[in-house]
């Protein structure tokens, strides 16, 4: 199922910003809240937060244009993506 639309992260709260196994390319960007950090999981089961510790940090205003989650993520299989931060976000995602 595609996605096109803002994901809230609600702070210290494993949030899932796919809402289905991604395919093709994805495209998102963290809008509002401090850093979070984003990983890749092979399954719809949510990481732990201590999985978080070597996620990609991303910044206010950061985020990935048209990109898939083997690049993102190289030598791994991930399907879905999956962000945590300590006082809350918001991510903007579009994905097929």
């Amino acid at each position: 199922m595609a996605r096109a639309g803002i994901v809230s992260v609600p702070k210290r709260t494993v949030t899932q910003l796919t809402n289905a196994d991604v395919a093709g390319d994805i495209t998102f960007q963290h809008i509002r809240g401090d850093v979070a950090r984003v990983i890749g999981t092979t399954t719809a089961t949510a990481p732990s937060v201590a999985d978080f510790d070597n996620g990609v940090r991303y910044q206010q205003l950061e985020g990935e244009r048209g990109t898939t989650l083997a690049a993102l993520f190289p030598g791994a299989s991930y399907v879905r993506l999956w962000a945590y931060t300590t006082d809350g976000a918001a991510f903007v995602v579009y994905h097929a």
